[in-house]
């Protein structure tokens, strides 16, 4: 079953982040950050399955070479908690080909962040798993020229920004999914909204459906840890703990639509009963018109005729 997830991200110097780094480990390579003279090398990752940038049409070609790109845009940056990056993850639906992923998010990295300004560099993960999904590295500053502006953007920061993004993803994501002939799809909205919007139409199965907790995203490191090394951590504890209480309230539900048929079964004997007694009223009524009642009296009081006496033997 298709999902959604998209969740976006600033990377902060104060935070230990940096750009080249986080580029070099989505991406799988090997590059070395000017800036401190440390080399990142993850060529030998694994998961990766293909990365590549998407700029605007009018960008320079620096910008379309990641070791380039993310050490301009950490030169950019001159304070020790500069924002360097964002980073937007998108869950791609399950149901779509290798190709078709690709062009999915290559597309909607075209329209809402290459045509704004941005450049996007995005890396595919985990085609061959369970959780196909891609990251996708977001310059924090526009380019002029040759070189990043002197100011960043700070529209892109907007609330209403990240609602159109998350809003446009599950767009682009279901027309992917036609096209592929897919009746999957996926809803940007909290699952409250869509409930209220089924219970509205009168949809009451599917109403059912989203009456649960909105589950959360365990991460590629915690399902290692809990998979492969058989070690608890706190989010995949969470999540263990959202899909048990969500096991739970399908269960209450089913022992209440269990009840709800009991109650039915015995209205409906309840009914019977009621006919029963309407038709017995009839009855008499029709045998005390015919003087039934009577006849069966004096059929009682008539003397009964005596028997042969047997003489039993002694």
């Amino acid at each position: 079953m298709a999902i959604y997830h998209l969740s976006a991200q600033v990377l902060s110097r104060s935070a230990g982040a940096s750009a080249v780094a986080a580029a070099a480990y989505r991406a799988g390579e090997n590059i070395v950050d000017e800036r401190t003279g440390e080399r990142h090398d993850y060529q030998r990752r694994a998961g990766v399955d293909g990365a590549e940038i998407v700029a605007p049409d009018d960008a320079p070609e620096w910008a379309r070479e990641r070791a380039a790109l993310w050490n301009a845009a950490e030169a950019a940056e001159r304070r020790r908690n500069s924002q360097v990056a964002r980073e937007v993850r998108v869950a791609i639906p399950a149901e779509l080909g290798g190709e078709a992923r690709k062009e999915l998010v290559r597309e909607y990295a075209r329209q809402q962040f290459a045509q704004a300004g941005m450049v996007a560099d995005i890396a595919y993960h985990d085609f061959g798993g369970e959780n196909p999904h891609a990251h996708i590295q977001l310059t924090m500053r526009q380019i002029e020229g040759q070189q990043f502006a002197s100011h960043k953007e700070r529209s892109w920061n907007a609330p209403e920004r990240l609602e159109a993004w998350r809003e446009a993803w599950a767009e682009h994501a279901n027309r992917a999914l036609e096209r592929s002939g897919r009746a999957a799809r996926i809803d940007h909205r909290s699952l409250a909204a869509q409930r209220a919007e089924a219970l509205q139409r009168g949809e009451s199965e599917r109403a059912e459906q989203l009456d649960r907790e909105p589950g959360i995203h365990v991460g590629k490191a915690a399902w290692h840890q809990e998979t492969d090394k058989g070690v608890q951590t706190e989010r995949g504890g969470r999540a263990l703990a959202i899909a048990e209480r969500n096991a739970e309230r399908a269960q209450l539900r089913e022992h209440m639509r269990t009840l709800e048929r009991l109650r039915q079964q015995i209205r409906r004997l309840r009914e019977l009963g009621r006919r029963l007694t309407r038709s017995e009223g009839r009855l008499w009524a029709v045998a005390r018109r015919l003087g039934l009642p009577e006849r069966l009296q004096q059929q009682r009081e008539q003397p009964r005729p005596r028997g042969l006496e047997i003489e039993r033997g002694r």
